[in-house]
């Protein structure tokens, strides 16, 4: 049995790689992590199954700055827009394989094509879902009622475009007052669906907003995609809230605008569409005081003279009234003059009996028919039972007291 040494098979393989591989070869990947240093960009390339994320084959690949600036002299956009996290490229790569530092592949071209027509098909795909699901027209049926005061905002903390959509909340030539409450989460790259999903979920535990708005301050077609993500869009129209779309761009649109209840180009027109509303709603209530005062004028004018006429009737009327009750009243005056008297009459035989059957029960007099009191220790004796001998009894009569002793 032949036994090689690891340089061995190492130079086996790179003989092997450039026999068969001398030219540059044509591969698609996803780009899983991306570095740069220096002009040179270090990528990590994934491939992951197509019903999961399964990781199937992962390679490193490099691409030099001279390169990198050969590769952007052909190219009508820009390809930094491609090297970027979670994209899938198109790449011609030159594969190369080295004794010590192994498999090593070298970018030597990319196709922007590729990754545009793989973006616009899932985009597609997606928009077909969205519609099957009937979520495209179902954030539109919530109320977007002004005036509009208290406002969620997803969007990046650092971003331009939040700076400018509050200033020109702030700023606003008719001094309305905004409550913004920020939902900070990334607005570009890899982690902007669960961003948006945490903040979607935090803003769901609130009852109290008029509007979400979702602010970016715009970007390139691939900066934008994380707008066309299905969870994304499907979060976006079940919220129980309008959701305001601001994210600057002029010409293409995102899946999130076609769900929205309502899309504006550019963060600051989202502020001028919430000021405007603001601005019609008062107008409204402006008009309609115009209106009520108007009316309430031309009711008072109308009805000015029959109220006159009405409270001299009612005068007259009082006064008719009161004649024809001043004779009832002074015979109820007559009798109630002579029944007072009666029962004070009646009162004053009630109290003089009272007093006498008084002065009849008044002690004196009691103890003067011949009733006299024992006591003993100063308290009335009831029964002879609470008698013993040698108690010393005291007897009051009605001239006098005399003690006495219980000898038996």
């Amino acid at each position: 049995m032949n036994c090689y040494t690891l340089l061995q098979l190492n130079q086996f393989i790179r003989r092997f790689v450039s026999l068969n591989a001398p030219e540059g070869i044509w591969i698609t990947a996803e780009i899983g992590q991306i570095n740069q240093s220096k002009g040179h960009h270090y990528l990590e390339l994934i491939q992951k199954a197509e019903e999961s994320d399964q990781l199937l084959a992962r390679s490193q690949a490099a691409l030099w700055a001279k390169s990198y600036e050969q590769i952007q002299a052909k190219k009508k956009t820009a390809i930094k827009e491609l090297l970027k996290e979670g994209l899938e490229v198109k790449l011609k790569v030159k594969i190369d394989f080295h004794e010590t530092f192994g498999l090593k592949l070298f970018i030597e071209d990319i196709d922007e094509n590729y990754t545009y027509g793989k973006m616009a098909i899932k985009k597609t795909e997606i928009l077909n879902r969205l519609k099957k699901e009937k979520l495209l027209d179902l954030n539109k049926t919530t109320h977007l009622d002004p005036p509009i005061k208290k406002i969620a905002v997803i969007s990046s903390s650092t971003a331009a475009g939040y700076e400018d959509f509050i200033n020109h909340l702030e700023n606003n030539v008719y001094a309305y007052q905004f409550k913004v409450l920020l939902f900070s989460t990334a607005v570009q790259g890899l982690g902007i669906e669960q961003g948006f999903l945490d903040a979607f979920e935090d803003i769901s535990i609130y009852d109290d907003f008029d509007c979400v708005a979702i602010i970016r301050g715009g970007g390139s077609k691939i900066d934008l995609a994380g707008f066309d993500n299905y969870e994304v869009c499907k979060a976006a129209a079940k919220c129980k809230f309008p959701v305001l779309v601001g994210i600057g761009h002029e010409i293409d649109e995102t899946l999130l605008d076609l769900v929205a209840h309502s899309s504006l180009k550019t963060p600051t027109a989202l502020a001028d569409c919430i000021i405007n509303l603001n601005l019609a709603f008062e107008s409204q209530v402006q008009n309609l005081g115009l209106d009520i005062q108007a009316s309430a004028k031309h009711l008072i004018a109308n009805n000015r003279l029959a109220l006159n006429t009405l409270l001299l009737n009612i005068i007259g009327d009082a006064n008719n009234y009161l004649r024809s009750q001043k004779d009832g009243l002074d015979l109820l005056l007559s009798k109630i003059e002579y029944m007072s008297k009666q029962a004070f009459m009646n009162e004053t035989k009630s109290l003089k009996h009272i007093e006498e059957t008084i002065k009849i029960l008044d002690i004196e007099n009691t103890l003067k028919r011949g009733f006299s009191i024992t006591r003993l220790n100063e308290k009335a004796i009831e029964s002879a039972k609470n008698l013993k001998e040698g108690n010393v009894l005291t007897t009051t009569f009605w001239d006098g007291e005399i003690e006495s002793i219980v000898r038996k």
